[in-house]
């Protein structure tokens, strides 16, 4: 019987299965991004998403899964530290001639 989209990120949550592989669906979950997103996101250095490996005959890839908890971790750690060095923005007032 298939598992259900909730079963396949519970189990990519679990603490005791951190390292493994996961397959595209699976990183969706975790990643709600498109495949598209994905793939420049992996070209990208400034973004420097963890590329896929390709597993097995079929050649499909799969994310190791350690490698995508430390970027989510980074992008999170970049995002905070912008947040808080961003000076606040001045109000500016739109005069209308009437």
């Amino acid at each position: 019987m298939p598992r259900t989209a909730a079963q396949n990120a519970a189990q990519a949550d679990r603490p005791g299965v951190e390292e493994r592989y996961i397959n595209r669906l699976q990183l969706r979950e975790i990643i709600p991004a498109s495949d598209m997103t994905l793939w420049r996101w992996e070209r990208n250095p400034n973004i420097a998403f963890p590329a896929p490996v390709k597993l097995g005959a079929d050649g499909r890839n799969y994310w190791w899964l350690p490698s995508i908890r430390a970027w989510m971790r980074r992008r999170e750690q970049r995002t905070l530290s912008k947040s808080t060095t961003k000076p606040p923005r001045k109000a500016t007032a739109t005069i209308s001639s009437k």
